[in-house]
């Protein structure tokens, strides 16, 4: 498949590859061989991709798609395309922040280059001039299914196109309709034979006390017309992917939430299990393989990451937590340890030598029936008659996980006496549907309020809560939310903020993702939602408070743009602030000595008197 891409413009990188068994060789489309090294005067490539043997690769060079059979030498690389330039990327996308390009999707004969066919989709109401190829996958050797997004992202169409003439049928359409929100596309599971295939799908579930909907699998003919569909799996969790298709014993694989019927009958979004789905149908039953194994040191696991053989005999195993990880090869059968490749044990020893905060998690009731997880690193030696500072991290997908982890906040902790929370509301991930969609076409809106308010809670039950030193931090979308939080914080609940790499406007983030929560800023559509998800109207709240503000200048994701915008604005208010900013950092801002230099600036930024005074004693 050869994605062409039109009215581009220039923004490369390039990646280190060697593909010859012995010599260094500069890249060119004429070399026998594919290897190049960083620096010297050599072209770039752009894009390099195997083939599903890992025989053949496939690169971009000058914009053009060319391709190697094999990697032995004597023979040349074939050249695809031709009419690559400024203006024109084949296979490659540009850089985010461009103007949307023109995308035509083709087929290649290979072993006759010249033959390139342009797929001819069916015409669809509402997915026509302006839509997203969203996945792409062979279903067999002459098939390939393909899901097109409209460019609301709440309608997809799914395709089964012939390779031979590019002519494609319509298998079905899906709004996100229940509830109203978007679409998170996924490459489909395809039947050996390409007839079925199994893809995601919000569908109610009546054991919610709610009736609220979650992500669950769905069955499809891929060859129209089709009928409606069912979700197969019964119970109130979220399915994160599907992790194999046992077609030979009509047994599916899947990973999701923790889900104990026994004891709650909605999911647990922190925990990620395996389970085995017996029968491919409607409403089957799952069952949990991975919620009672423990590791090889006969330790609890509740985050678990599979990845099975092709008969489906083993897998291989990584538990991620809570405690230290360890990476096993497990039967299916039975779950029994086959081997285990690394089970970290000299971490484990340095661990036991340290002190390290105690976790505390807890729920508080929202609006509408939903609840907010809250988990709360408490300082070693613990005292509730003593007061604490507390931080803050800002909302993003998903912060409460039984992933291991030592970050920021367990230095905080148990280094400086500072109660730092992680705090999941509206808006988070792996949860029902109508909780993840709360924030649709209205960001910055329940999920910065949900931060305020159940910090108000904290600090009005919490004794050992600290109301006049707590402070609130984020990067990337948590940056936005810190600074839309302490905007729209009229009570003053935050004293102080530290917003990193933030998005300022909606307006200057890429159309893909910011399109589908909040929709076009059109007036006919959602022009309001647009001006009100921008911090520049909330900055009175900002006023009275130390902000930090901080992004590198080579951010590639959310650009610089955002920060400047922002500043202009505090400067035009007359609201004093700091900035810090990051000459040629991108948006990790991890160049050599760079993060050293960042967590110093976050902590000389709270030990002012103004927001926490001196750290290390409350």
């Amino acid at each position: 498949m050869l994605l062409k891409c039109q009215s581009c413009h220039g923004f490369v990188m390039s990646l280190p590859l060697s593909v010859c068994s012995s010599g260094v060789t500069p890249i060119s489309p004429s070399t026998t061989c594919l290897n190049w090294q960083l620096g010297g005067e050599q072209e770039e490539l752009q894009l390099v991709v195997w083939d599903a043997n890992g025989h053949s690769v496939a690169f971009v060079y000058g914009n053009n798609v060319h391709y190697k059979a094999g990697h032995a030498a004597g023979e040349a690389a074939v050249q695809i395309t031709t009419d690559g330039g400024d203006s024109i990327f084949n296979g490659i996308s540009d850089w985010a922040g461009r103007d949307n390009p023109i995308v035509s999707l083709h087929i290649v004969k290979l072993d006759d280059p010249t033959a390139i066919r342009q797929i001819v989709y069916p015409p669809s109401q509402d997915v026509e001039l302006q839509y997203y190829i969203a996945t792409i996958t062979w279903a067999t050797a002459d098939r390939v299914i393909i899901q097109n997004l409209n460019r609301h992202q709440n309608k997809t169409v799914w395709n089964t196109c012939n390779a031979a003439d590019g002519i494609c049928a319509q298998i079905m359409e899906q709004w996100a309709t229940t509830p109203v929100g978007w679409w998170d596309p996924h490459r489909p599971t395809v039947s050996r034979d390409g007839s079925l295939f199994l893809t995601f799908v919000n569908g109610e579930q009546p054991t919610d006390p709610n009736r609220r909907s979650y992500r669950n699998v769905i069955l499809i003919n891929s060859i129209p017309p089709n009928p409606e569909h069912q979700p197969l799996i019964a119970g109130a969790f979220h399915v994160d992917a599907i992790l194999g298709w046992d077609e030979a014993n009509n047994k599916l694989y899947i990973s999701g939430t923790g889900f104990h019927p026994e004891t709650s009958p909605l999911g647990d979004p922190s925990e990620r299990h395996v389970y085995s789905v017996s029968n491919v149908e409607p409403n089957s039953i799952s069952e949990c393989m991975t919620c009672s194994i423990p590791t090889s040191a006969d330790e609890e696991c509740r985050s678990h990451s599979v990845s099975f053989s092709t008969n489906f005999q083993f897998y291989m195993h990584t538990c991620r937590g809570p405690g230290v990880p360890e990476i096993t090869t497990r039967r299916t059968s039975d779950n029994s340890i086959v081997k285990v490749w690394n089970d970290n044990a000299p971490l484990r020893e340095r661990l036991a030598t340290k002190l390290l905060p105690t976790l505390s998690e807890l729920e508080v009731d929202l609006p509408l029936s939903y609840k907010a997880k809250v988990r709360l690193y408490l300082p070693p030696n613990f005292d509730e008659s003593k007061q604490y500072r507390s931080s803050y991290a800002g909302p993003d997908s998903q912060k409460i996980t039984q992933d291991y982890g030592i970050n920021w906040g367990s230095y905080l902790a148990s280094s400086k006496e500072v109660i730092f929370a992680n705090i999941d509301g509206r808006g988070s991930a792996r949860q029902s549907a109508e909780q993840k969609f709360a924030v649709y076409r209205n960001l910055g809106s329940v999920e910065v309020d949900d931060q305020i308010s159940v910090t108000k809670h904290l600090i009005n039950t919490l004794s050992f809560i600290n109301p006049n030193k707590t402070a609130l931090w984020g990067w990337s979308y948590g940056g936005y939310a810190t600074a839309m939080a302490l905007g729209k914080d009229s009570e003053n609940v935050f004293k102080c903020g530290i917003s990193g790499a933030p998005v300022s406007s909606w307006l200057y983030y890429d159309t893909i993702y910011t399109e589908g929560y909040i929709g076009l800023p059109t007036p006919e559509d959602n022009w309001e939602g647009y001006n009100q998800s921008s911090v520049m109207p909330h900055l009175e709240g900002i006023a009275n408070k130390e902000f930090l503000l901080i992004h590198g200048n080579a951010d590639d994701n959310v650009h610089y743009q955002n920060s400047m915008m922002l500043a202009r604005a505090l400067e035009q208010a007359d609201i004093l602030f700091t900035g810090l900013s990051y000459p040629e950092e991108n948006h990790r801002v991890n160049g050599p000595g760079k993060q050293r230099h960042l967590y110093h600036s976050y902590e000389h930024f709270l030990t002012r008197n103004a927001c926490f005074g001196p750290l290390g004693n409350p």
